[in-house]
Order: C-alpha cells, then sequence, then structure tokens
C-alpha cells in the first residue's frame, strides 16, 4: 500500500462519467455515443518519471518558455506562469509540484484567470511538450 498514489479524480473510465441528465435508459447502454461524450477527463494532474524535483523544475520551465509563456518561479514547487490566448487575453495559471513519500512527483495546473477552453489549449501543448515525463502519457 506505500505505493498508491491518491488523486481527486477516478481511476477508471467508467468512474468518470457524468451521469447528471442522462436517462434511465441511457445509463444502461454501454458506450452509447451520448453517454461516451459526457466522459470527462482530468488532463491537468499527473505523475511524473522523473524523481528529481529541479530537474522537472527545469523543464517545465523550458517548456514554459517554448510556448512564449511569461513565468515566476515562486518557490521550488510552484510556478506561476501567464499566456495569451487566441483572443489576446491573458490566461494566469500556477503550477505547483507535490512530492509525496513514495519519491514520485506529483504536477497540478490550475487555471487562475482566463478562459477554459483556451486553457485547455495552452494546457495540451504544454503537456505535448514534457510527453517525456509523463508514463502512459496519451
Amino acid at each position: 500500500m506505500a505505493d498508491v498514489a491518491l488523486f481527486s479524480q477516478p481511476i477508471q473510465m467508467d468512474y468518470m462519467s457524468n451521469t447528471q441528465g442522462v436517462t434511465p435508459s441511457e445509463q444502461f447502454e454501454p458506450f452509447s455515443e451520448q453517454l461516451f461524450s459526457r466522459i470527462h477527463r482530468q488532463t491537468t494532474r499527473f505523475i511524473v518519471t522523473d524523481h528529481d524535483l529541479r530537474n522537472t523544475t527545469n523543464k517545465i520551465i523550458a517548456a514554459l518558455d517554448s510556448l512564449g509563456c511569461t513565468w515566476i518561479l515562486n518557490h521550488i514547487k510552484c510556478i506561476t506562469a501567464q499566456a495569451r490566448d487566441t483572443h489576446n487575453q491573458m490566461i494566469d495559471f500556477k503550477i505547483h509540484m507535490y512530492c509525496p513519500k513514495n519519491g514520485k512527483i506529483l504536477i497540478d495546473i490550475r487555471r487562475s484567470r482566463g478562459d477554459g477552453l483556451e486553457f485547455k489549449r495552452i494546457m495540451n501543448k504544454l503537456r505535448t511538450k514534457i510527453t517525456e515525463l509523463i508514463p502512459n502519457a496519451i
């Protein structure tokens, strides 16, 4: 049990379906197109393979630089970043790195201000830049 990582999101795809507003007949149709479209995936929180916090921080900063984001290193475990979306509006987000006792690093990225859809677009680009850190990256 010492190697178990706990998340606030469900760990299996079946548990991620949002069934609010779904009729009872839709609930029992496995993988119906309408139900499958309601599946939510948390893409802003992941565990990285690199166990060196400073190296992970440097790789994230390099990825932010390549995306044209401005950033401030508040602490070795916290980066505040800003980016411009396609409408030239600012999107602020924070990147926190947690180091539980199992030696792995959990990266959590949260939007502070700006459009959520544009944040997802930037987040996906950032995730692509640091794919080598993420095991089983999609």
